[in-house]
């Protein structure tokens, strides 16, 4: 997770500015039916940042839980010492419980939404500073504000489709947790497997 979160703000902070500012005008196209104000989506890096933090924060706390939950359920005496297969199959077991549970966490926090809610919370300021207020304008300009509220209302509403880098991001870094939790399921149980065993054989 680390190393995806460093290349993910390394390509958001050290990309060539048109580069970049075409990566982040795509990606917000891609939340709303209707265009950002170009304030709001140079502000992206910062949303982006803040929640990626957030998010690897809320998996990392996810671990601890779920293998509290799910180790009691398969070794309920642990007191006994399982033979090899029998704990190579508790801890294959058990990496698909965390995995599944560290994956509802990526799908809980809601990364693109919560994005998304930050460019439309943005761009309803920038409207809101923009208009003339209704008391004082003409009806011209009290069109133009109706307009205004109807498009922010609009981005509102609007349903996000998941897609673009941050949707790559989450891709990647889900199937990455997968790959690593079974890359090191053969390592974990040699190493439990010798350690439990030489314990037995000190008594």
């Amino acid at each position: 997770m680390s190393a995806h979160t460093e290349e993910l703000l390394v390509m958001l902070l050290h990309s060539p500015r048109s580069k970049k500012v075409q990566m982040l005008r795509t990606q917000a196209s891609e939340m709303s039916q209707t265009p950002f104000q170009d304030t709001c989506v140079t502000k992206m890096p910062g949303y982006i940042g803040n929640h990626v933090h957030q998010l690897n924060a809320r998996v990392y706390g996810a671990i601890q839980p779920a293998v509290g939950e799910a180790l009691p359920a398969l070794w309920p005496k642990q007191d006994n010492v399982p033979a090899q297969h029998e704990l190579a199959t508790i801890v294959y077991s058990l990496n698909q419980a965390v995995w599944h549970r560290l994956a509802a966490a990526l799908d809980a926090y809601g990364l693109v939404e919560r994005v998304s809610y930050d460019l439309q919370s943005c761009d309803a300021a920038v409207a809101e500073i923009n208009t003339t207020p209704l008391s004082s304008s003409s009806p011209s300009s009290a069109l133009s504000w109706i307009d205004t509220l109807r498009s922010v209302f609009a981005k509102f509403l609007a349903p996000c489709d998941h897609q673009g880098f941050l949707q790559a991001h989450l891709d990647n870094m889900r199937a990455d947790l997968g790959a690593e939790l079974e890359s090191r399921t053969g390592e974990l149980v040699m190493t439990l497997y010798n350690d439990l065993y030489e314990a037995d054989d000190d008594f």
